[in-house]
């Protein structure tokens, strides 16, 4: 299933009784923090209650997480039994998660695998300075060069990665220590984005789960459409 938007709200891919994949857009968190910003989880609940006229909360379940200033597909459960089905999916590594990243520079090497012992520290994700100890956990994603060009009059890559494992801002770091940083990701060491615009080069591109009912394998691939940065990139 493929599709192309331009992103200003949450649109539906696909939807269920049990399950709901949207395109989530630039600057939505994918739950909430307890600030003002809107969420992905509570704008499946809030649209539940709306769609079955509910007088009480409808339930959603949050199986994965997509950075704020990402964007791109995501799944959300309609139903604990689906969220209980779906996260363990993710746990054991059955879902596959493609990413589109456009970065600063360009790779030495048109494929490559990144591995890193990562830890948190604050709020930013580092490599284990003691390698493998019992604080660092094995991170790894492959990436293969899909493009290059410029951005800015700036010698650019768009990468397609793809996640081996799961570690909070893992695409960010990795990148960024082979020396292509994320567009917009300055807390990585990327070029910041424009004024007032909450985005980094990261989108989420294709996402494929087995259905947690019926067990068909469900496969959807979305395009960035017209979002900086990938709107403001010049292939060679």
């Amino acid at each position: 299933m493929a599709s192309n938007h331009s992103i200003i709200a949450p649109q539906i891919i696909y939807e269920d009784r049990q399950l709901v994949v949207a395109l989530k857009p630039q600057g939505w968190l994918s739950q909430p923090d307890g600030g003002p910003r809107l969420s992905m989880l509570d704008w499946v609940k809030e649209r539940e209650v709306k769609n079955r006229a509910l007088t009480g909360r409808a339930y959603a379940g949050l199986c994965h997480r997509l950075d704020c200033f990402a964007s791109g597909v995501m799944v959300l459960a309609k139903t604990s039994k689906c969220a209980s089905r779906l996260s363990e999916q993710f746990r054991c590594r059955s879902v596959n998660k493609i990413y589109l990243a456009l970065c600063l520079g360009q790779p030495l090497e048109d494929e490559a695998l990144a591995e890193n012992y990562l830890v948190r520290e604050g709020r930013l994700t580092r490599a284990s300075v003691d390698g493998a100890d019992k604080r660092g956990k094995l991170s790894q994603l492959c990436y293969r060069l899909l493009q290059k060009g410029t951005l800015a009059n700036r010698l650019s890559a768009l990468l397609e990665v793809k996640l081996l494992t799961g570690f909070k801002h893992q695409i960010r770091y990795q990148l960024s220590a082979l020396g292509l940083p994320l567009w917009g990701d300055s807390l990585y060491g990327g070029p910041p984005a424009p004024e007032n615009v909450m985005a980094i080069g990261l989108f989420a591109h294709k996402l494929s789960f087995n259905h947690p009912i019926d067990g068909r394998r469900l496969s959807f691939e979305v395009q960035p459409g017209p979002i900086w940065p990938f709107k403001a990139f010049k292939a060679f």
